[in-house]
C-alpha cells in the first residue's frame, strides 16, 4: 500500500485492570466492526481491542470512556487509536472468538464451522456492541450455573426467570431454550436491549423473551413481574452490593439467584450483602479470578 493511500481499517484499544473489563467493554464495542479482549502477559492488566472499517470519531469515543469512568469513580483509560494495514481485521478479530461450551450450552458465531456436541443447546451470538459473547469467564460461569440449576430442578422447573443487565441476551436466551418459558431481560443500555431482541429472534425465542430498558430493579415493569424464581445479575461487584435488597426481595421463597461480574477478592463483600437478607450460598463456579455465585432464598 502506498504511503499516501488511506487505510480502510482502524484499531482502537485501551489497557485497564481486569475488574474494569466489563465496565468498558460495551463502550469500546459500540458501533465497532469487531472486538476482542485479552490478558497482558505477566501483568494484572487486560486489553480491549476493537476494529473499525472506517475511522471512528476519537472525541466521541473518548467522551464515552470519560462518562463511564466518572460514573464509576475510576481512571479514564488512555485511548490508543490508529490506522491499520489494509487487511480484513474484522475476520481476524472474529477468528479469536471460538465457540464456548458450558454444560449443555454451545455458544457460537456464524463465522464458526465447528460441529456442536450432540444434544447441546446451541446459542448464536455474534460479536457486537453489547457484552456477552460467552467468551468472558463471568458469562460462562452463569451458563454453567443455569445448567446446574436445570439438573437440580427436574421435578420443579423454573417458570419465571429474570436476567438483569442482559447485554447480548445470551443468558436470557439460554434460559428460554432450557425451560421454554417466558423470560424477562433488562438492561440500562438501549443498545443492549435492541441487540438482545435481535439475538432472541436469531435464536428463535423472540416469542419468549421480553426485553426491557430498565435502571435496576426499581423499574415498575420489573416490580410488576415479581416474584421471580430465578434471577441472574451478571454486572459488577459494587452494583451487586447496592442492589442486594432489591434483588433478594424480587425473588420468591426458595428462588434462585446467580451473581457474577465480581472478582475473587470481591466475593466476600458481595456475600456479606446477601446472606443477612435471607439468601444462602449453595454453589459456585470459579473460572480464573472470576467466581459465579449460586444462591437460594431461604423459606420464611
Amino acid at each position: 500500500m502506498a504511503d499516501n493511500e488511506p487505510s480502510t481499517s482502524w484499531r482502537a484499544a485501551i489497557t485497564l485492570p481486569v475488574d474494569q473489563v466489563p465496565l468498558f467493554d460495551d463502550v469500546m464495542a459500540n458501533e465497532s466492526d469487531g472486538a476482542s479482549v485479552f490478558e497482558v502477559p505477566d501483568t494484572d492488566d487486560w486489553i480491549i481491542e476493537t476494529y473499525f472499517i472506517e475511522e471512528p470519531d476519537r472525541a466521541s469515543l473518548e467522551a464515552r470512556l470519560t462518562i463511564v469512568a466518572t460514573a464509576h469513580n475510576v481512571r479514564t483509560p488512555t485511548l490508543d487509536l490508529g490506522p491499520l494495514p489494509d487487511e480484513d481485521w474484522v475476520q481476524k478479530s472474529l477468528a479469536g472468538l471460538v465457540p464456548v461450551e458450558a454444560g449443555q450450552f454451545f455458544v457460537y458465531g456464524s463465522h464458526n464451522d465447528e460441529t456442536p456436541p450432540e444434544n447441546s443447546i446451541r446459542i448464536l451470538i455474534e460479536a457486537g456492541p453489547a457484552f456477552g459473547t460467552g467468551q468472558h469467564e463471568t458469562t460462562k460461569g452463569c451458563l454453567l450455573a443455569i445448567d446446574e440449576i436445570r439438573r437440580s430442578t427436574n421435578d420443579n422447573p423454573i417458570q419465571k426467570p429474570l436476567d438483569v443487565g442482559t447485554g447480548t441476551g445470551v443468558l436470557a436466551i439460554a434460559m428460554a431454550k432450557t425451560w421454554g418459558v417466558p423470560v424477562t431481560a433488562s438492561d440500562i443500555d438501549p443498545t443492549s436491549v435492541c441487540e438482545a431482541r435481535e439475538n432472541a429472534e436469531k435464536n428463535g425465542v423472540d416469542d419468549l423473551m421480553r426485553c426491557l430498558r430498565a435502571d435496576g430493579l426499581g423499574d415498575q415493569k420489573l416490580q410488576d413481574g415479581a416474584p421471580y424464581d430465578l434471577l441472574i445479575a451478571n454486572i459488577l461487584a459494587n452494583p451487586l452490593i447496592a442492589m442486594a435488597p432489591d434483588i433478594v426481595n424480587a425473588v420468591g421463597e426458595k428462588g434462585w439467584i446467580i451473581l457474577s461480574g465480581l472478582l475473587e477478592k470481591q466475593r466476600q463483600g458481595v456475600l456479606n450483602a446477601y446472606l443477612p437478607l435471607g439468601a444462602e450460598l449453595v454453589g459456585q463456579h470459579q473460572l480464573g479470578e472470576w467466581p459465579t455465585l449460586v444462591l437460594k432464598k431461604r423459606q420464611g
